[in-house]
């Protein structure tokens, strides 16, 4: 059994998914690189005892770090990024800049009223969307930009789409969980990965200390000390229904407050403890929840229907996109030239058809299929 079980952060309801903002655009497993960059400024960003830390010693740093901290499953892992974090950057931006283009050209860019429309609709759905955007330091006019940007490439990806009401309620009918939202738990744990470490565990938990303070004292799970020993809390409460077997036999059969027995993983043993847990609940259906139904089935009918990732990567491979930035130049010209090749191995598997169009969704080496 792996170290984290499967525990998936599926809801029955059916959210509205951001269509394509990672597709940055799932363009970018080219296999190139850059160095740092210019363009200074002066500005002080931080001091540390006196001494300064300017913007441009950041944006240069920034530019060629070799590795990203990221969260996977409750654990705090340092990565090497596949290119370096500028180029990333500038094939998001380039990826951004065409698709706002393309939506200004097919009269789908979003308006001001429509932002602020979707900003209420959004918060009707999760009175919780602001405040989760607002913890990872976004202003409000930032959150608008992902919100017009999310707009945009939903008014590209369902252009000429229909759902009628009548479909929305034969969906419902068909799908009486929808809005049920499942029994889930909030846990803390401890992992051992040792026979010592399990008895130091057990000696400490048996004086009577508090589970959050052994796991952040001797769990041997990385994440433990900044996470307070908490199970993957960036996920909220966990569905129970998406655990692994074993542990969702063992979550099941705890109370709240109490901790399970030790479960085995490849990787060691670990014990959970059940912080809190929350009961199957019945949702209403409001209209907002309707609505989301109809954006869900007109998107899953307009990515079948709109290519868009092969067109955003045609649309790259043509336009003049000019690097005045020296050391992205290098690396920009490689990836567009591998555009290229791929388009033209692309129209030769689609002989002997006449079409040469070039481009499926798994146009480019990594791209994610939909």
């Amino acid at each position: 059994m792996a170290l984290h079980p499967d525990v998936s952060d599926q809801t029955t309801t059916m959210k509205r998914r951001t269509i394509l903002t990672t597709l940055a655009l799932a363009i970018l497993t080219g296999a190139v690189g850059c160095g740092g960059g210019s363009g200074a400024s002066n500005d002080i960003l931080a001091t540390v005892e006196g001494d300064s830390i300017t913007v441009d010693q950041f944006n240069t740093y920034l530019a060629v770090k070799p590795t990203a901290r990221v969260m996977i499953q409750g654990q705090v892992v340092e990565l090497p990024v596949a290119d370096t974090l500028a180029f990333q950057a500038i094939q998001d931006l380039v990826s951004r800049t065409i698709l706002t283009q393309m939506a200004k050209d097919e009269n789908v860019y979003p308006t001001d009223k429509q932002v602020e429309d979707e900003l209420k609709f959004q918060t009707d759905l999760d009175q919780n969307f602001l405040a989760a955007y607002q913890k990872k330091g976004m202003t409000i006019a930032q959150i608008k930009d992902e919100i017009r940007f999310s707009l945009l490439q939903e008014g590209l990806v369902t252009k000429g789409i229909k759902v009628t009401d009548e479909e929305v309620d034969s969906w419902l009918k068909r799908n009486p969980k929808a809005f049920v939202m499942p029994a889930t738990v909030e846990l803390s744990w401890v992992l051992a990965t040792t026979d010592a470490r399990k008895a130091q565990i057990d000696a400490a938990l048996k004086s009577g200390k508090k589970f959050e303070d052994v796991a952040i004292e001797l769990s041997q799970a990385s994440s433990a000390p900044m996470l307070k020993g908490k199970y993957m809390p960036e996920r909220g409460p966990l569905p129970i229904t998406g655990m692994a077997p074993q542990l969702k036999t063992a979550i099941e059969a705890t109370k709240e407050g109490a901790a399970t027995d030790w479960i085995r993983f490849t990787e060691g043993i670990a014990k959970f403890h059940v912080d809190k847990k929350y009961a199957e609940k019945q949702m209403e259906i409001t209209s907002a929840r309707k609505e989301n139904v109809r954006r869900n089935l007109a998107l899953q009918r307009g990515n079948k229907a709109n290519d868009l990732r092969s067109r955003l990567v045609d649309r790259v491979r043509t336009s003049e996109i000019v690097i005045r930035r020296e050391s992205l130049k290098d690396a920009w010209k490689n990836f567009t030239e591998m555009l290229k090749k791929q388009a033209e191995q692309s129209g030769k598997q689609a002989a002997p058809t006449t079409s040469t169009s070039g481009g499926g969704t798994n146009m480019v080496p990594g791209a994610p299929g939909n």
